[in-house]
């Protein structure tokens, strides 16, 4: 693991700590918590009660994909989570962070009011949340995270730059999919 710090201006944004590579479900679940603005890009995962049943749980993956057991930070328990991965607690208290971003496949299945990533971070106290309900293109989800802090630096609101960012992307991406939880109305202070 990676950890890079900088100093930006902007008041949300003064410590940022980048990490890389494969990381715990604990230290995950550490640095969010910690954060005022989180965002993880990395391949989402899911988990149907049923073939074609509610979610069970959403959940990002923490660990490279030739890895034969994913280890991922997810949203409720289930049974037969592997060794290593990790579950957001009833307890768990985001109530310091404002922004979080899961720029990953079906995050927010079933969108703000599902059983998934997004929605409990807001339930425990993220100001806003924002995850994808669909499948994502990775190359286009590069972008559209650029795009995204572009426009949210440039002093516009969490919706408006999730649409701003979602409007550059096809269709096909899945990048549309987009789902804010939360209050999209909040703004970076500068």
């Amino acid at each position: 693991m990676k950890s890079v710090r900088t100093n930006l201006h902007d008041a949300d944004f003064n410590n940022i700590d980048l990490i890389t590579g494969t990381v715990t479900s604990t230290d995950c679940l550490d640095c969010l918590k910690k954060s005022n603005v989180f965002t993880s890009r990395s391949h989402g995962h899911l988990i149907l009660g049923s073939a074609n049943g509610p979610a069970v749980s959403t959940g990002i993956v923490l660990n490279d994909e030739k890895d034969t057991k994913k280890v991922a930070l997810y949203s409720h328990f289930w049974n037969g989570m592997t060794f290593g991965s990790k579950s957001i607690a009833s307890t768990d208290s985001f109530a310091g962070v404002n922004l979080v971003l899961f720029i990953g496949c079906i995050t927010a299945y079933d969108g703000a009011s599902g059983k998934n990533l997004v929605s409990v971070v807001v339930k425990q106290g993220a100001e806003v949340a924002i995850g994808f309900s669909e499948n994502i293109d990775c190359v286009e989800a590069n972008k559209w995270t650029i795009d995204f802090y572009s426009y949210l630096l440039d002093g516009h609101t969490v919706q408006s730059s999730v649409d701003y960012a979602s409007s550059k992307r096809s269709v096909d991406s899945g990048l549309r999919s987009a789902v804010v939880c939360g209050n999209g109305n909040y703004k970076i202070s500068k």
